[in-house]
């Protein structure tokens, strides 16, 4: 790297070569991204194996930026929205039937 400052904010427009991304929130970050399974999750067909798709991915100054299907809320988010921040056992039984 450069030593420059660099970030990227909610509402911040990244632009490649074949297309214009509008960031509407950061979901979290982590060392999966570094890994040969994302190629493995890519020829995997989501329908079938109730996995997140995953789009694609782009470099944005420093930073690796993976692009996935926006869902409409994470399982942790689910279960916080709960008297015992638990699912519920049959919200456990449907997501495990997604499971190949």
């Amino acid at each position: 790297m450069d030593g420059q400052s660099f970030s990227v904010s909610k509402g911040d427009l990244i632009t490649t070569k074949s297309s214009t991304y509008l960031v509407e929130d950061f979901l979290g970050e982590g060392t999966f991204g570094k890994i040969q399974v994302l190629k493995c999750l890519r020829a995997l067909d989501p329908e079938k194996c109730g996995i997140v798709r995953w789009m694609g991915a782009l470099k944005h100054g420093p930073h690796f930026c993976l692009v996935f299907e926006l869902l409409e809320q994470s399982l942790q988010a689910f279960a916080h929205q709960t008297a015992n921040h638990c699912l519920p056992l049959m919200q456990i039984k449907n997501i495990v039937e997604q499971v190949p």
